[in-house]
């Protein structure tokens, strides 16, 4: 039997129709696809229909969808035709919502258990009283005047301690089943509230078919809409004893488009569909004489131009992130990558962040150690990697573990496959590092003393504690000269066994065997005429 595939593309027509029998299909999202500021949702249905003109409806679609993206694929048994697909936009009952009404039904729920355990508390706190009041009793005189014997008082004393300590123990249990539940309903309540403010609208897709004979019908309905997101994040795993160096790369999602993903097929593009596909166009580059303003203008248009731009309409929550274990495939296209996810995933329209694993790699590499003591007393530990992947490595958050221990948190910049990459894990303690300064000597230099000369000293000093022979490379550096008649001189290290630069850098390698020290010299002198001041030095 001939079945045949119909595409077509809505432009954003806003119309009514009234031809044919309506019929509101039953629909689920299968497959999602996430930008950095946007998603692309796939819905399925299916339907038998007799032969004629039919409207068949899809309700109660997030009233941000983009028109334009709009696209309807119809598979059909027999030979069918495909009229129009239009949009309609339409006030919301409150109740349509299908997330609203599953947390309305929630919030019920949890309402139902509170009251129980109110009930059960209340209950408690009467056999507490009564108790308490027996014991009270127990202690009046009766009307004969005789009191309880010692081991009636002993007995009910024992029975009171232990029903006592049983009924605060359960009271205490019940308080924390109250509050847990008090916080899922404050959840719930915040979740519902978004939900509420932008549920005044939605929108209808409507697609308008003629069939020539009783037919069963598949309709494939993609569009994309605002209010979701991804990004990604990075975990560096380096093992010292194993020397591996594990990047675990995952993306963020999140999602606030009124509609739940459930058991979804998910994508993660690197597409920037918000950019167009313009290639933008150089406008004439002008420029005039300054004409002076006044200076409330000029307060004026200064304080217009602080004024800080709209934050985006996904920022990032602090709320906790739940991890789902997904690795994934790269698609590299011309202009951008997609990760497919293998498994299915569900993620309801709410803000709540899903971590989804994209891949795991194990990089080749290099350690290197390298100190700034100018600027910091210590030895950073710095790895020299290649992405060995398929995969682009999107620029990021970064992670550093070691050895399992969280050791710092820094930033990953954009790597290409093949591409090398350098990724700092933080300080290494095994390697001591001390810089001061030892003495700023002045004379006067010239035949006539015409000339200040002051040289200044500083010693470095390195440690390697570790049992293995370590490199560390030194950066420091010395003043450049603005004027033709400063000169500055440097003195050691010698300047022909270290690498220097225009901008006064200097670096060199220290080679440690276990538990040797070296101390290094870093000696410059500056010299200029008497009458100078010069700035930058003391």
């Amino acid at each position: 039997m001939m079945r045949r595939w119909l595409s077509v593309i809505c432009l954003g027509t806003l119309s009514l129709y009234t031809y044919g029998a309506q019929k509101e299909l039953a629909s689920s999202i299968k497959a999602v696809t996430v930008y950095a500021d946007r998603a692309s949702i796939n819905r399925q249905a299916e339907v038998i229909l007799p032969a004629g003109e039919h409207e068949l409806y899809f309700k109660n679609l997030p009233v941000q969808l983009d028109n334009n993206s709009v696209q309807v694929n119809v598979l059909s048994s027999n030979p069918a035709t495909v009229l129009d697909v239009t949009t309609k936009q339409q006030a919301r009952l409150s109740d349509a919502n299908p997330r609203l009404q599953k947390i309305a039904e929630a919030i019920q729920q949890f309402y139902d258990q509170r009251n129980k355990l109110t009930d059960q508390q209340a209950l408690l706190t009467n056999q507490q009283r009564f108790i308490q009041t027996l014991q009270l009793g127990v202690l009046a005189t009766n009307k004969d005047g005789s009191r309880p014997s010692v081991q009636e008082l002993k007995n009910i004393m024992q029975f009171s301690k232990e029903n006592l300590l049983i009924i605060s123990e359960k009271k205490r249990q019940i308080t924390k089943e109250i509050e847990k539940i008090d916080e899922q309903l404050t959840n719930l309540e915040s979740e519902r509230q978004p939900i509420l403010r932008s549920n005044k609208q939605t929108k209808d897709i409507v697609v308008r078919v003629n069939l020539q004979q009783p037919s069963k019908v598949d309709v494939d309905l993609s569009y994309v809409t605002s209010n979701a997101m991804w990004y990604p994040r990075y975990d560096i795993r380096f093992n010292t004893k194993s020397d591996q160096l594990q990047l675990d790369y995952s993306g963020i999602v999140q999602q606030r488009t009124g509609e739940d993903w459930s058991n979804v097929k998910l994508t993660l593009s690197t597409a920037k569909p918000n950019l167009g596909s313009d290639i933008p166009k150089l406008q004439v580059w002008s420029i005039d004489q300054l004409h002076e303003v006044a200076v409330a203008e000029q307060v004026s248009y200064t304080a217009m131009a602080d004024i800080p731009a709209p934050a985006p309409a996904m920022a990032v929550p602090k709320n906790e992130v739940q991890a789902l274990k997904q690795l994934a495939s790269v698609d590299m296209g011309v202009t951008s990558a997609s990760f497919d996810i293998a498994n299915t995933i569900s993620l309801n329209s709410g803000g709540r962040e899903q971590s989804v694993s994209i891949t795991e790699l194990e990089l080749p590499h290099k350690l290197n150690y390298i100190t700034v003591p100018k600027l910091a007393s210590a030895a950073y530990l710095q790895v020299a990697a290649t992405n060995n992947s398929d995969f682009p490595l999107i620029a990021g958050k970064l992670n550093v573990f070691m050895d399992n221990r969280f050791v710092t948190s820094s930033y990953l910049k954009t790597t290409m496959p093949k591409e090398a990459l350098k990724l700092d894990l933080g300080v290494d303690e095994g390697i001591s590092v001390t810089y001061k300064p030892i003495k700023r000597f002045a004379e006067k230099t010239g035949f006539t003393g015409g000339y200040d000369k002051v040289t200044y000293e500083y010693l470095l000093t390195v440690q390697n504690n570790k049992k293995t022979t370590q490199t560390i490379k030194v950066f420091d550096q010395v003043p450049v000269s603005e004027n033709e008649k400063i000169t500055v001189k440097q003195l050691s290290p010698d300047p022909k066994v270290i690498k220097h630069d225009e901008e006064g850098k200097i670096s060199w390698d220290l080679t440690l065997d276990p538990q040797e020290k070296k101390e290094s010299s870093i000696q410059f002198s500056i010299e200029y005429p008497s009458e100078m001041k010069v700035v930058g030095v003391n």
